[in-house]
């Protein structure tokens, strides 16, 4: 029996309906996966390097779908997928003028917020960048120590694992200096905290200053701070460190009337002449800092295999 047109026009529109509905559940379990895994990424990233690499990868991967809800989670901004892709292109970019400007790299929630603020006032009519709560919990998670603009500790696992990576794979030295302010606890003591957090913070820019441009200056925690110097050897790895130990030496602090000398002591190791592992290469640094420190202050010592009982207690948490 021949079948209508009516029948026949029928049987394809429902086809034609399951496909767009098919193709519409399968476009809804992305965005929720990708909710879930954005969200993911901005609470266990410890480092807004790392989180800008996940971010990128996602993209690579699906995107102006990926772009697109980047900007609704982090910021609670809404764009079609067109403009979402045109502006994370645009935010990379301004990214790399803002490191470069600054000499360090910034949280990736400062680069938005400073791109759509400057680069795009008309976006600015919706205020609510992000809520208080998720603006909280993102400082929380900033990989910048505030008294001196350093990346701070909680940066320096991923940082150092992919450096030492780089490393590896491309056979060529990575080295590590561990510094610590000589008898800054007596400083404290004697004139207070608030000078001490005051020195601290003029150290920071100082640090800055002198490190290489592709040098990685870190606050591990009180007085303790961290150089990686990647592509460098042991040998301009030690000139440098010097370097920094002299200009910290000759400079002289007033704070509050008073004139303040300081020096730091540091330790040194090497990938792969002292360490193989990131484990490794922190408890060299941190073993030649100790060493440094029983050699009277105010110097540099490089890791040697005797150096294991200077060891204190493990410096990452398991």
């Amino acid at each position: 029996m021949k079948r209508s047109f009516i029948e026949e026009n029928s049987d394809n529109n429902s086809l034609l309906i399951e496909s767009n509905y098919g193709k519409n559940v399968n476009e809804i379990g992305l965005i929720t996966s990708l909710k879930a895994e954005i969200k993911n990424c901005i609470n266990q990233s410890t480092c807004d390097l790392k989180l800008l690499s996940e971010f990128n990868a996602l993209v690579r991967e699906h995107s102006s779908i990926a772009c697109q809800i980047i900007f609704q989670v982090m910021a609670d901004l809404h764009f079609n997928r067109e403009a979402a892709l045109e502006h994370w292109i645009k935010i990379h970019q301004h990214s790399i003028s803002l490191n470069e400007l600054l000499g360090r790299p910034l949280p990736l929630l400062a680069i938005i917020c400073d791109y759509f603020s400057n680069q795009n006032n008309n976006l600015l009519n919706n205020p609510k960048l992000t809520s208080q709560e998720h603006f909280d919990s993102l400082v929380n998670h900033s990989s910048l120590d505030r008294l001196t603009g350093l990346f701070n500790r909680n940066c320096l696992n991923d940082t150092l694992t992919h450096l030492l990576a780089l490393a590896q794979r491309a056979g060529i030295e990575l080295s590590f200096l561990f510094l610590d302010l000589d008898d800054f606890k007596s400083i404290n003591d004697t004139y207070g905290h608030q000078i001490g957090d005051s020195i601290l913070h003029k150290l920071g820019p100082l640090l800055l200053s002198i490190i290489r441009q592709s040098d990685i200056a870190l606050r591990y925690g009180g007085e303790e701070f961290i150089i990686l110097m990647p592509n460098t050897n042991g040998k301009d790895a030690l000139l440098l460190s010097n370097r920094i130990r002299l200009k910290v030496k000759n400079i002289s602090l007033i704070e509050k009337g008073i004139k303040l000398n300081i020096s730091v002591s540091g330790g040194l190791a090497v990938y792969p002449t002292h360490a193989k592992t990131v484990d490794e290469l922190i408890y060299s640094a941190d073993s030649a800092l100790y060493r440094a420190k029983a050699a009277g202050k105010n110097n540099i010592k490089v890791f040697k295999r005797d150096n294991r009982h200077y060891l204190r207690a493990p410096l990452i948490k398991k």
